[in-house]
């Protein structure tokens, strides 16, 4: 079964957009009063976010593909032409839209999404992970300067031949 972070990877920009739609306030996704974003433009300050975050899930996407990925939705939904234009194969317009999205909005963005998770989380019975109990084991270690006091303390590992190497300390 794939984990959360896998569905949405594997996910179109119609999925991630429908995932953040529903998550994600007006207050972070309405239009700006007046500067960037505030006309009604095929990449709206909420398709922007959605295709960004679609674009941060998937590292190494480039942005010819977002577009792609939002033309292939907006087909889905029927709203393949914006007025009497179709939507261009050229990233100008995404790039643009992207360098332009406010701050802020990135940072509510970020806030409803940790409000999401904490919601979500809160109704997780503690320490408990889908019902199962959680143990965790890190299995990580240091070596230490080869001193008589940390070979004593922490032998050296059973693989190496007595002298050889350095003491090691589990965490």
């Amino acid at each position: 079964m794939k984990s959360g972070l896998e569905q949405l990877r594997s996910a179109t920009f119609f999925t991630v957009d429908e995932i953040t739609s529903r998550f994600l306030g007006r207050d972070v996704l309405a239009g700006q009063e007046k500067g960037p974003h505030s006309r009604r433009r095929v990449f709206s300050l909420a398709r922007t976010l959605s295709s960004f975050l679609f674009q941060c899930l998937n590292p190494g996407m480039s942005c010819r593909e977002v577009v792609r990925q939002i033309q292939a939705a907006c087909c889905q939904t029927g709203t393949r032409q914006t007025g009497t234009r179709q939507i261009s194969s050229a990233t100008t317009c995404f790039c643009n839209a992207r360098s332009a999205l406010p701050e802020d909005r990135c940072w509510k963005a970020l806030e409803a999404t940790a409000r999401h998770a904490s919601r979500n989380a809160a109704r997780l019975t503690p320490g408990r992970l889908a019902g199962r109990r959680v143990i965790v084991a890190d299995a990580s270690s240091t070596q230490l300067p080869d001193t008589p006091a940390n070979q004593s303390e922490y032998p050296q590992p059973s693989v190496q031949k007595p002298g050889c190497g350095f003491p090691v300390m589990p965490f």
